[in-house]
Protein backbone atom coordinates (compact mmCIF):
# COMPACT_ATOMS: atom_id res chain seq x y z
CA UNK A 1 0.00 0.00 0.00
CA UNK A 2 0.79 3.19 -0.82
CA UNK A 3 1.84 5.72 2.62
CA UNK A 4 -0.20 8.08 1.18
CA UNK A 5 -3.14 5.90 1.89
CA UNK A 6 -1.99 4.85 5.07
CA UNK A 7 -1.38 8.27 6.12
CA UNK A 8 -4.86 9.26 5.22
CA UNK A 9 -6.55 6.49 6.89
CA UNK A 10 -4.92 7.17 9.87
CA UNK A 11 -5.45 11.08 9.86
CA UNK A 12 -9.30 9.96 9.31
CA UNK A 13 -9.80 7.59 11.93
CA UNK A 14 -7.92 10.07 14.32
CA UNK A 15 -10.79 12.38 13.10
CA UNK A 16 -13.54 9.99 13.96
CA UNK A 17 -11.57 9.13 17.52
CA UNK A 18 -11.74 12.88 18.05
CA UNK A 19 -14.75 13.76 17.02
CA UNK A 20 -16.59 11.30 19.20
CA UNK A 21 -14.78 12.11 22.23
CA UNK A 22 -15.44 15.56 21.39
CA UNK A 23 -19.48 14.14 21.05
CA UNK A 24 -19.17 12.22 24.43
CA UNK A 25 -17.80 15.29 26.42
CA UNK A 26 -20.58 17.24 25.15
CA UNK A 27 -23.09 14.80 25.66
CA UNK A 28 -21.87 14.50 29.37
CA UNK A 29 -22.07 18.16 29.63
CA UNK A 30 -25.12 18.72 28.81
CA UNK A 31 -26.52 15.76 31.08
CA UNK A 32 -24.80 17.33 34.09
CA UNK A 33 -26.01 20.92 32.82
CA UNK A 34 -29.62 19.41 32.93
CA UNK A 35 -29.41 17.61 36.57
CA UNK A 36 -27.90 21.36 37.80
CA UNK A 37 -31.08 23.30 36.10
CA UNK A 38 -33.58 20.65 37.91
CA UNK A 39 -31.85 20.70 41.28
CA UNK A 40 -32.07 24.41 41.46
CA UNK A 41 -35.31 24.30 40.35
CA UNK A 42 -36.06 21.85 43.61
CA UNK A 43 -34.03 24.10 45.71
CA UNK A 44 -36.20 27.41 44.13
CA UNK A 45 -39.47 25.63 44.93
CA UNK A 46 -38.31 24.21 48.79
CA UNK A 47 -37.55 27.87 49.69
CA UNK A 48 -40.87 28.99 48.32
CA UNK A 49 -42.17 26.60 49.88
CA UNK A 50 -40.22 27.51 53.18
CA UNK A 51 -41.47 30.83 53.05
CA UNK A 52 -45.31 30.19 52.54
CA UNK A 53 -45.17 28.23 55.39
CA UNK A 54 -43.16 31.26 57.54
CA UNK A 55 -46.04 33.30 56.59
CA UNK A 56 -48.43 30.66 57.34
CA UNK A 57 -46.79 30.50 61.00
CA UNK A 58 -47.08 33.98 61.27
CA UNK A 59 -50.72 34.36 60.34
CA UNK A 60 -51.29 31.23 63.20
CA UNK A 61 -49.33 33.18 65.39
CA UNK A 62 -51.36 36.35 65.08
CA UNK A 63 -54.39 34.74 65.59
CA UNK A 64 -53.57 32.82 68.70
CA UNK A 65 -52.03 36.25 69.89
CA UNK A 66 -55.34 37.51 69.08
CA UNK A 67 -57.10 34.75 71.26
CA UNK A 68 -54.83 35.34 74.25
CA UNK A 69 -54.46 39.17 74.93
CA UNK A 70 -51.98 38.67 77.56
CA UNK A 71 -49.35 37.27 75.03
CA UNK A 72 -47.14 39.19 73.11
CA UNK A 73 -46.53 38.22 69.56
CA UNK A 74 -42.96 37.28 70.05
CA UNK A 75 -43.71 35.39 73.57
CA UNK A 76 -46.39 33.15 71.70
CA UNK A 77 -43.82 32.35 68.95
CA UNK A 78 -40.70 31.79 71.68
CA UNK A 79 -43.37 29.51 73.77
CA UNK A 80 -44.25 27.28 70.81
CA UNK A 81 -40.77 27.19 69.66
CA UNK A 82 -39.47 25.92 73.26
CA UNK A 83 -42.44 23.38 72.89
CA UNK A 84 -40.95 22.10 69.78
CA UNK A 85 -37.52 21.67 70.95
CA UNK A 86 -39.01 20.51 74.03
CA UNK A 87 -40.43 17.42 72.08
CA UNK A 88 -37.29 16.94 70.29
CA UNK A 89 -38.39 18.77 67.15
CA UNK A 90 -36.43 21.33 64.94
CA UNK A 91 -37.01 24.60 65.55
CA UNK A 92 -36.14 26.64 62.46
CA UNK A 93 -32.85 28.02 61.48
CA UNK A 94 -31.50 31.58 60.31
CA UNK A 95 -31.88 29.81 56.97
CA UNK A 96 -35.65 29.96 57.08
CA UNK A 97 -36.02 33.84 57.93
CA UNK A 98 -37.59 35.64 55.91
CA UNK A 99 -34.78 38.32 54.56
CA UNK A 100 -32.24 35.14 54.03
CA UNK A 101 -35.06 33.52 52.05
CA UNK A 102 -35.45 36.26 50.05
CA UNK A 103 -31.89 36.56 48.78
CA UNK A 104 -31.48 32.77 47.95
CA UNK A 105 -34.45 32.66 45.94
CA UNK A 106 -33.45 36.02 44.21
CA UNK A 107 -29.78 34.07 44.16
CA UNK A 108 -30.84 30.65 42.44
CA UNK A 109 -33.24 32.66 40.07
CA UNK A 110 -30.66 34.21 38.54
CA UNK A 111 -28.52 31.12 38.49
CA UNK A 112 -31.32 29.37 36.87
CA UNK A 113 -31.38 32.26 34.38
CA UNK A 114 -27.80 32.20 33.62
CA UNK A 115 -27.86 27.71 33.32
CA UNK A 116 -30.83 27.98 30.72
Amino acid sequence: MDSSIIVGIITSLSTLAGAGIAGLFMYKITIRKEKTYQLYNRLLTAYKDIESFRELEKLYVDEIEKSHKTSKKDSVKRRIWTDLKNNGKNVPSKCSQPAYLSREIERITSVIESIK
